[in-house]
């Protein structure tokens, strides 16, 4: 199980709410193979006519039961950029999966090990100093105040295995204005976005 103290990551799908009507899913914190084989399995339930929300929901995240709770709208538009760009604006339905920690408690439960805390994004939830941080990690401006350079912080790199490995030059930079998802290279490394 993942441990959420200095940084976030988070997962989310796309295309789910477009293909099939149901909620696209987000979580936070979790190793991204965790991630990954939590919302594909998720996606699968719900495609399959499980409803999320009701209850709690074992065999998606290691040893323990996960809850699927409704993401507030600011939260959506604020981090699923791709998903946004994806259905033309943020207005879809989202459910956040929330995870316990190892005794299987969850965060708003007595007793709850706050190592495995992680932002808690459902309208009306309070707004803690976790979720305070998380959503200030996003925020371009918020990590910069003083940024000299001409692109804005967090912008996407994409680069070949050749070139990091120095034994190719780079001999090309591009600085696109608006989305653009090139093909990568057979050789490429990672996309950091």
């Amino acid at each position: 199980m993942p441990t959420c103290r200095d940084e976030f990551g988070w997962t989310y799908t796309i295309g789910v709410f477009d293909t099939s009507g149901k909620p696209d899913l987000i979580t936070v914190g979790l190793p991204s193979e965790v991630a990954h084989s939590c919302l594909n399995e998720a996606t699968k339930r719900l495609r399959a006519g499980i409803d999320l929300t009701q209850g709690r929901h074992a065999e998606l995240v290691e040893n323990v039961d996960c809850e699927f709770r409704p993401v507030d709208p600011k939260w959506v538009k604020h981090l699923m950029n791709w998903a946004n760009w994806y259905y033309g604006g943020s207005d879809y339905a989202v459910l956040q999966v929330v995870y316990p920690d190892l005794e299987n408690r969850f965060p708003d439960e007595e007793g709850f090990n706050k190592r495995f805390a992680q932002p808690l994004m459902q309208s009306g939830a309070s707004f803690t100093e976790i979720e305070s941080n998380f959503w200030e990690s996003v925020e371009v401006t918020s990590k910069f105040p003083n940024w000299i350079f001409p692109d804005p912080p967090h912008s996407g790199v994409y680069l070949s295995k050749a070139v990091q490995a120095g034994t190719e030059p780079i001999t090309y930079v591009s600085h696109d204005t608006h989305l653009v998802i090139p093909s990568p290279p057979a050789a490429a490394v990672h996309w950091n976005l």
